[in-house]
């Protein structure tokens, strides 16, 4: 897609239809499309970079190993105040495991995913609005309809 892009909108500039923007905009474009590519990249490496499954494990072992042996070390000291205490403390720290857990893939259909529909509406309508602002052609002149030929 962002080669395509690319293509095009250097077809508009050998045309002259990208003129009334000059070389600002023409960068601006070029900017654009290295940033999207750029964004595309980072998502997927976030998407295919799982974190391996003996993190997990050690992770579950040593929270559970501290949340058995923390009564021990705070009877002497906090006496029935240990209960709350633990259990306290039991709830944070498995909570902030079971976030993890979840936050690992934020790319899928479940409600805590992040919402990329919405983002791929938001830059469609963006794209939109720009490519109805640029300059118009000669009406008999197709520049897309030309470059998906050439292919």
């Amino acid at each position: 897609i962002a080669h395509d892009l690319q293509r095009i909108i250097y077809s508009f500039k050998r045309k002259g239809l990208l003129d009334p923007l000059g070389p600002a905009g023409f960068n601006a474009m070029n900017q654009m499309i290295c940033s999207m590519v750029e964004q595309l990249t980072a998502m997927e490496r976030v998407a295919t970079t799982p974190i391996p499954i003996s993190y997990g494990i050690h992770l579950k072992q040593c929270v559970t190993l501290y949340l058995f042996s923390l009564p021990f070390t705070l009877i002497n000291d906090m006496h029935w105040k240990t209960v709350p205490l633990v259990t306290l403390v039991a709830f944070t720290l498995m909570g902030i495991e079971g976030i993890a857990n979840e936050i690992e893939m934020p790319f899928g259909k479940k409600s805590a995913d992040l919402p990329l529909q919405q983002y791929c509406e938001a830059l469609r309508s963006e794209i939109e609005y720009m490519i109805e602002r640029l300059p118009e052609g000669p009406e008999d002149d197709d520049i897309y309809e030309e470059e998906l030929q050439d292919d």
